[in-house]
């Protein structure tokens, strides 16, 4: 008990736009904090992070963690991303395809009709969604032609980002069940590979990562430290809040809106209203399950928001009292105008004459009522969630936390350190290197609803939804 007492937890938390690295002691108080820009290529619908810059910077983090004592490291990354790289020397054979990169909506309609006809089978329409690790791959291929043979050699390896840091650090393809039951490859419930349904498309067997259970060491990184273990960020943002117990509900506000509820020891498979079955935790002897709702571009939406009032986030904080604010729908690159939808109100082409005031407040109880439609779903598929957790970089808004609160008519707990996927990162490293977790509950704030703030409606909220899975941006 002693050692671990004594030790200092490594974490890594590979962001969209930021690389953040943190020291922890072993009751998960941060100790240090530091930020890398990680700056995603934009070029059109092209959002891609280059591969080397990537590893030179978790090598260096790793670096200064070894001259610090930290002697465990547990890492989150991304979802849905796309690595190609060489298994002899690790070398990336194309750069990071991230989530935010568009091309594999805007082809997809060039992809054979067999394979857009499977996606609309219920059942396994999501392993080929646009966003999908397969999809991707089949539309990189196409524009690539020098890869669609080299993906089948043995030499070649090809999953998410996480599985390509690995490979860098411990010279390794492993990765874990938060992040292998979402790319179409493996099954949530059984986590047998399904190579057998893939073959019915056309698609041949590549080489893919191998699942690793957490409260597992992967492998000893260079210098001496412990790789405790890899996981999704908002599967680790559910471990880092405490809340991978049944019937909690963890809501992340940063990049994208994230809702994910744990299911405990049951899995329930949901493919239908944007909810997706998700696996939150995964031990040797035991499985956490969860569903999963997601709306992307909501910390994009805000930023441009911003910016285009050039004003800051401590704006956020004064606009809970907009009596008039209109609907309006979050995407992807940030404020931008999606289809005109019949009965919908979104920004009018002359915004430039409203009040920033207005502006703001429109987009953050548009974002508030976006929550609640996805928790009325949740509710009605599973039942009330027996409490709500909220966090993520934009949790830092009490604002927009009381308007989230008040949309939902309950009471919610913020995370006052708004890491969470980091802290998760190394709570989940904590329980591989020393079969122990002796971190404490995150410190949090109840905050309450107030129905005077509860403004827009529900009408419409199903076609403009339907509207955000389906515009072209």
């Amino acid at each position: 008990m002693f050692l671990l007492e004594e030790s200092k937890i490594g974490a890594i938390d590979v962001g969209t736009t930021k690389i953040k690295a943190g020291i922890y002691n072993a009751h998960g108080k941060l100790i240090e904090l530091v930020e890398l820009e990680s700056p995603v290529m934009h070029k059109g619908p092209i959002a891609e992070h280059d591969p080397k810059r990537l590893i030179l910077s978790i090598k260096e983090i790793v670096r200064n963690f070894s001259k610090k004592g930290v002697k465990c490291l547990g890492i989150t990354t991304y979802r849905g991303s796309l690595a190609v790289w060489n298994r002899n020397d690790n070398s990336a054979l194309s750069n990071i395809i991230t989530w935010m990169d568009l091309r594999s909506s805007i082809r997809y309609k060039e992809l054979p009709f067999r394979i857009r006809l499977f996606s609309k089978v219920p059942k396994i329409g999501p392993i080929l969604s646009p966003e999908s690790l397969i999809v991707r791959l089949l539309v990189l291929t196409r524009e690539r032609s020098d890869l669609a043979n080299l993906i089948y050699s043995n030499d070649v390896c090809i999953w998410n980002v996480d599985a390509f840091i690995v490979s860098n650090l411990i010279n390794k393809c492993y990765t874990d069940a938060t992040i292998g039951t979402l790319t179409g490859i493996y099954h949530p419930k059984n986590f047998n590979d399904m190579w057998r349904l893939l073959s019915l498309l056309g698609l041949k067997r590549f080489n893919v990562p191998e699942i690793i259970d957490h409260e597992k060491v992967l492998g000893l990184i260079e210098g001496g430290i412990k790789l405790g273990g890899v996981m999704g960020d908002q599967q680790a943002a559910s471990l880092g809040s405490n809340c991978i117990e049944e019937g909690c509900l963890k809501i992340t506000v940063g990049s994208g809106l994230f809702l994910d509820l744990s299911l405990g020891r049951s899995f329930k498979l949901m493919t239908s209203q944007g909810l997706l079955p998700i696996v939150l935790y995964k031990a040797p002897s035991s499985v956490n399950w969860g569903v999963e709702a997601y709306v992307p571009g909501v910390g994009t939406f805000i930023d441009s928001t911003l910016k285009l009032f050039d004003i800051n986030y401590e704006a956020m904080e004064k606009v809970l009292d907009v009596k008039d604010p209109m609907f309006v729908l979050p995407t992807l690159y940030g404020l931008r105008f999606p289809k005109m939808g019949k009965g919908l109100t979104f920004l009018p082409i002359d915004y430039y004459s409203l009040s920033h005031r207005r502006v703001l407040g429109s987009v953050l109880h548009s974002i508030a009522l976006l929550t609640r439609f996805y928790y009325n779903i949740i509710v009605k598929r599973t039942g009330r969630p027996r409490k709500v957790v909220i966090t993520g970089g934009l949790s830092r808004s009490k604002a927009l936390v009381k308007l989230i609160a008040s949309y939902l008519e309950r009471p919610v707990l913020r995370t006052k350190d708004p890491h969470m996927s980091l802290r998760g990162a190394a709570r989940l490293a904590q329980r591989a290197c020393y079969s122990e977790d002796l971190f404490s509950e995150p410190e949090m704030e109840m905050l309450e609803p107030n129905e005077d703030l509860k403004i827009l409606s529900d009408n419409n909220i199903i076609k403009a939804v339907k509207l955000i899975r389906n515009m072209q941006i």
